[in-house]
């Protein structure tokens, strides 16, 4: 993920940069449709046991199908203007850059990390959690639950396009505060719908989706936190440790506080959004997104 969107950024012309993120987003968001789809193909086809023996393995042999196809695709791409430039003016690389991202750039670790936490409980909550809640406590059949799931990835799609459109728009730190106020909104109205029985749960559930445009809105953020020397470094660093930590204990945590109440994870996304918003607000006059296309930096679609 941080080198794809450090790739597509530094390859997008200004002004585009939000949108070319936001659409990438929209790429990787829609492979959990796929795999839905495949987790679904399997099971309608095969028994438990004939997964468990050997058609667990189709999915790999599928992947591995879609490996070669991206390492062929591969041969096509080219350095980023960003990369050139620096080649151009004969700049020595960093040599260790991670000592570098924690030298000098230790502040631009605190957001990149807390909304690496705001991106991930956006897709947990929206694409892990809630099918499973659906199932366990409101006793939807698998079926009807990804039917309503794919509903709100679509969405999700969409979502993160129109989040990246925005930010060329206005600019990645009020896009942030913007999609920061719409995530607990937009989960709200699903579970409202939920506990309601309104009998309109796809159409909260795309609503969901489209307030989750955060995820879009992420990643304009966090190319624009490091300089171009160290800028993968920076990302990937603080991008691995969060999500392996985040990711690894938000679905069970939740799970586990759901029998307490149904809004509970609601209750989680406002305080995601609270994160997102107050990271807005407090690094936005102290983080300038600075992006190193050229020898002078400019400013990442921030106003």
């Amino acid at each position: 993920m941080p080198s794809a969107w450090t790739f597509v950024a530094e390859h997008a012309p200004i002004g585009r940069r939000g949108y070319a993120l936001g659409f990438l987003q929209a790429g990787l968001t829609f492979g959990y449709l796929l795999g839905a789809l495949t987790a679904t193909l399997l099971a309608q086809v095969f028994t438990p046991q004939e997964i468990l023996d050997y058609a667990w393995r189709y999915p790999f042999l599928l992947g591995g199908v879609f490996g070669v196809i991206g390492v062929w695709l591969r041969r096509w791409l080219s350095e980023t203007p960003v990369f050139l430039a620096l080649r151009a003016r004969q700049e020595q690389p960093v040599k260790f850059p991670l000592r570098r991202v924690l030298g000098e750039h230790r502040r631009a670790l605190i957001p990149a990390a807390l909304l690496t936490c705001v991106l991930t409980s956006a897709v947990v909550v929206l694409v892990v959690i809630t099918p499973t809640v659906m199932q366990q406590r409101f006793g939807m059949s698998a079926g009807h639950t990804f039917a309503l799931s794919s509903v709100g990835i679509v969405f999700l799609n969409i979502g993160c396009v129109l989040a990246g459109l925005l930010v060329d728009r206005v600019g990645a730190w009020r896009a942030l505060m913007l999609y920061s106020v719409l995530l607990p909104l937009g989960i709200g109205t699903l579970y409202a719908s939920l506990n309601g029985q309104w009998g309109m749960t796809w159409l909260a559930y795309a609503l969901a989706g489209l307030s989750c445009g955060v995820v879009g809105v992420v990643p304009s953020v966090m190319v624009g936190l490091f300089p171009a020397e160290i800028r993968v470094s920076g990302i990937s660093f603080t991008y691995n440790v969060a999500y392996a930590l985040w990711a690894s204990t938000t679905p069970l945590a939740l799970i586990a506080l759901m029998p307490w109440s149904p809004w509970v994870c609601v209750g989680f996304c406002l305080i995601m959004g609270m994160v997102g918003l107050l990271t807005a607000l407090y690094f936005g006059r102290r983080e300038p997104l600075a992006f190193a296309a050229e020898p002078m930096a400019i400013m990442c679609g921030d106003k």
